[in-house]
């Protein structure tokens, strides 16, 4: 079985929790979300280096692991809301 990393899950609540409480952030639908989706796929990237690879997969090439290579369209969908949500609220501001 999978070994869990509870700090991961914490660091990343505490930081949308701050994030959340700033006006900014809270007045622009969707940057929470692309924040979390960012945020999970960082933490995920980096805790691939420490975890053993999946037996059936193994590494990837460039040495890199699944869990690493689908962390990387989650982080960009969530770069692609963040700058989506601040389009829409420079729309509505004008």
């Amino acid at each position: 079985p999978e070994r869990q990393h509870p700090l991961e899950g914490a660091v990343l609540f505490g930081l949308l929790f701050l994030l959340s409480r700033r006006d900014i952030i809270a007045q622009r639908s969707g940057v929470l979300t692309a924040a979390f989706l960012m945020g999970y796929a960082v933490f995920r990237f980096c805790i691939e280096w420490v975890r053993e690879p999946d037996m059936q997969i193994g590494l990837l090439p460039m040495g890199i692991t699944m869990g690493q290579l689908l962390s990387v369209p989650m982080f960009l969908l969530g770069l692609g809301l963040c700058l989506w949500a601040v389009k829409q609220a420079k729309k509505t501001v004008n």
